[in-house]
């Protein structure tokens, strides 16, 4: 019999103070969240605007939990290598309507990752 997965806390960062990030993330991380979940925004794909992969980096120096970032960008695979190598990000996710080349993405992905390191890409179907 499959043991079911224990549920895990992605906590959003999305109405933090960024002028306190490090408060933040610590006080998540007595929280007891599993991941921090960092949304993406570029004004495009999304009308919000919110930070890109430096601030991530930020996020990273900050904690050593996982970090999930949602790319809700118009062409995620022209920024996907800031995101993996420069901000270490652990998820990406994007939506399935964001690029019509979603295995082209993916396979970009691959290629910066570093060995011993894991990415893991998510896509999810945009509602209608």
């Amino acid at each position: 019999m499959v043991q079911p997965t224990a549920p895990q806390v992605a906590a959003s960062i999305l109405n933090a103070d960024f002028s306190r990030l490090d408060r933040v993330v610590h006080k998540m991380e007595r929280a007891g969240a599993d991941r921090l979940h960092l949304d993406v925004m570029d004004g495009h794909f999304v009308d919000n605007l919110t930070f890109g992969a430096d601030i991530v980096a930020a996020f990273r120096r900050l904690t050593t939990l996982p970090l999930d970032v949602h790319l809700m960008i118009t062409e995620p695979a022209r920024y996907i290598e800031r995101f993996i190598v420069t901000s270490w990000a652990d998820y990406l996710h994007q939506r399935a309507r964001a690029t019509m080349a979603d295995q082209a993405l993916e396979a970009r992905a691959r290629d910066f990752v570093v060995e011993g390191e894991k990415v893991t890409m998510q896509h999810y179907i945009a509602e209608r």
